[in-house]
C-alpha cells in the first residue's frame, strides 16, 4: 500500500519502539494514574488537555535547550 511496510513490535520487546513506550509511560504516570474519570467523554477531555499541556512543555524544553547553547 503506497510502498509503506507495517512493522509491529515483538511481544515482550518494548525497546523495539522506545519513543512510544516513553510516551505511554508518561501518559500513564501523569494523566491516567493521577485522574478519576467520570465518563468516557471526561476521559477524552482530560487526555486532550494533558496532551496539549505535554506538547507545550516539550516545546519550552526544546527552546530552552537551544537558547542555552553558546
Amino acid at each position: 500500500m503506497n510502498g509503506v511496510e507495517i512493522d509491529f513490535s515483538r511481544p515482550g520487546k518494548p525497546t523495539d519502539n522506545a519513543y512510544v513506550e516513553a510516551f505511554n509511560g508518561r501518559l500513564r504516570a501523569e494523566c491516567l494514574n493521577a485522574s478519576w474519570f467520570l465518563s468516557l467523554a471526561d476521559a477524552r477531555e482530560r487526555i486532550k488537555d494533558w496532551r496539549c499541556h505535554s506538547d507545550a512543555r516539550e516545546r519550552i524544553e526544546d527552546w530552552s535547550c537551544h537558547y542555552n547553547e553558546d
